[in-house]
């Protein structure tokens, strides 16, 4: 995992080491847990999806492996990171007593707050990924 993580820093071996790198997650989570241990612990387990799509999206936006997979797959890896962004925003308010202590005490309005603002930002990012639907860009540069 070392090697295959430092390989995607090098836009020369970044298609090796994302292939394997998806190969893993996917096998691990798909076949040596089942998928139960995912769906019944998906705050402890939710970031080898992640993972996964994330290495997807490298392997097919850096391999030369031909425009229609190349679609393909960035779609596929989107879809999947767009999904987990959405759950972890729901685990977000599920956990929100694992949540809310981790937003510092100092923070005006307090931690649930905070925990549940972090949620609807998830949930809104993953609607966003998953519709393509993007923010609007208002600055204009001029040189």
């Amino acid at each position: 995992m070392v090697v295959t993580a430092a390989a995607i820093e090098w836009r020369r071996t970044a298609a090796w080491g994302a292939a394997p790198l998806t190969g893993y997650y996917a096998v691990f989570v798909l076949l040596l847990m089942n998928g139960r241990l995912l769906v019944s612990g998906y705050a402890v387990y939710g970031t080898y999806e992640n993972i996964a799509a994330s290495a997807l999206i490298v392997y097919a936006t850096i391999s030369q492996i031909g425009r229609a997979l190349t679609v393909r797959l960035t779609w596929l890896g989107r879809m999947a990171f767009g999904v987990c962004s959405m759950i972890w925003g729901g685990a977000h308010f599920i956990y929100m007593n694992l949540t809310a202590p981790l937003v510092p005490k100092w923070l005006p309005s307090g931690q649930v707050f905070w925990g549940c603002v972090t949620g609807v930002c998830f949930i809104a990012a993953g609607l966003g990924i998953l519709t393509g639907i993007q923010a609007r860009n208002t600055v204009t540069v001029k040189i």
